[in-house]
């Protein structure tokens, strides 16, 4: 039991020292992104290249959102990808999903956003014999971006 109590400790200690300030130099990526996602709750940081092409990447969930972001060195978020349920789609862009795949179920939404803001979606449905994914731009213009047969259903 002492030993469970010290490993759990040890993690709990570990976790705070991460999140203090979990890599060298991002400290203006942190600030701008706790003031952004003061709730976010299950943060992982990492960082990708090195000096002048250094970027901070941040995992977390906001409430019922998973969410990846990417920070530069002056803090300025500069992408973000978010994943959730076709339940929070905007009104406008699951209307027209049904009523283009009405005879598919609507499975995950993967949203991701550039530098300027243009928010992009790709939605992930299916129906008896294959999965698709459509894409659908800022402009509300979309494609079907993928078609796979299910694997789930048997080989035919």
């Amino acid at each position: 039991m002492k030993k469970l109590l010290l490993a759990i400790l040890a993690i709990f200690c570990c976790s705070i020292l991460l999140h203090a300030n979990p890599i060298e130099g991002a400290e203006k990526a942190i600030e701008s992104f706790k003031k952004t996602f003061s709730t976010a709750e299950n943060v992982s940081w990492y960082k990708t290249g090195e000096h002048e092409n250094c970027y901070y990447h941040v995992s977390f969930l906001l409430g019922v959102f998973q969410i990846k972001a990417t920070y530069n060195q002056q803090g300025d978020m500069v992408s973000g990808i978010r994943y959730y349920s076709p339940l929070y789609l905007p009104p406008n862009i699951a209307t027209t999903l049904k009523k283009e795949y009405g005879g598919k179920t609507l499975f995950g939404v993967t949203e991701t956003t550039n530098a300027e803001g243009a928010v992009t979606y790709f939605v992930k449905m299916y129906d008896d014999k294959k999965w698709y994914t459509v894409k659908i731009f800022p402009s509300g213009e979309f494609i079907e971006y993928e078609k796979y047969k299910r694997a789930d259903i048997g080989i035919n």
